[in-house]
């Protein structure tokens, strides 16, 4: 990629996965925000191309994370963008980039540093066709939480809040906090299996309640019939998410890079 950049001849790059089904005008419209000389990096808006099959829970999620990013880019501290279609300024492109980290962490996270913002642009629509299975959508979660993870060690000065406040703020609750989400949830249930028997209405319905969630994901893992539903097909991609999640971020801890990825998904 480095050598492409290296021969461009023009001042915005914009890059796509080749999978990637870009709309009507979405290059275009991506590198409209480049308009205003304080942006130095646009994230498109991606959806997944869900298979008759698989699960939905991964739409369910990406909208909430479409949300998230959303609502960052009008806080100015967005500094992640979508893999499968960006743009960025050239002479903001990081060159020393380490190969293990994510280029759609570490590369925006730079431009963060250098003073400009990054934003999302709702016209610059494409879609990507999701991982065929749960198996294969697991090892790419997985590699994009270790990738994430270690761009943000290596970006590590966005997290001192007396000069990024913001930025930190979202990187610590958005991010760091969520890689370790699997084991508070396990810390949870167990704790509210303790308190069951201690008379509290409260203790009881929260412990049913995360019971029949944990139910549905392991009947639907275990049952491929079961999938078809929605009432399983969320809970099922929860806890392969944040399983996933856990595990990049553990790997990171024991020092293990993924410095290649060839993808599952059938172009």
């Amino acid at each position: 990629m480095k050598k492409a950049v290296e021969r461009a001849t023009g001042e915005i790059l914009v890059f796509t996965d080749a999978d990637a089904v870009l709309e009507k005008d979405a290059v275009k419209n991506i590198v409209m925000p480049f308009s205003g000389s304080s942006i130095g990096a646009v994230s498109a808006n991606v959806r997944y191309f869900i298979p008759a099959l698989q699960l939905k829970g991964r739409d369910f999620y990406w909208g909430i994370e479409n949300f998230i990013r959303l609502f960052q880019a009008r806080l100015d501290s967005l500094c992640m963008v979508t893999g499968p279609f960006w743009a960025v300024r050239k002479y903001l492109f990081y060159r020393d980039a380490p190969l293990y980290a994510i280029d759609d962490a570490v590369l925006p996270m730079y431009v963060v540093k250098r003073g400009y913002k990054v934003v999302v642009c709702v016209n610059a629509r494409a879609k990507v066709l999701a991982h065929p299975t749960i198996a294969a959508d697991f090892m790419g979660i997985k590699r994009v939480a270790n990738g994430g993870f270690r761009a943000v060690i290596h970006h590590r000065q966005l997290l001192n809040f007396l000069h990024y406040p913001i930025t930190a703020y979202c990187l610590l609750w958005h991010k760091i906090m969520r890689w370790p989400t699997i084991m508070f949830l396990v810390v949870l249930f167990l704790t509210n299996s303790a308190l069951f028997n201690s008379g509290a209405y409260f203790y009881r319905v929260l412990f049913l309640l995360q019971s029949v969630f944990y139910f549905a994901a392991a009947l639907g893992l275990a049952a491929p019939v079961f999938r078809r539903y929605v009432f399983f097909q969320i809970p099922i991609y929860l806890v392969s998410n944040w399983t996933a999640i856990f595990i990049g971020f553990f790997e990171v801890i024991l020092g293990r890079k993924v410095l290649s990825w060839h993808s599952p998904r059938s172009v």
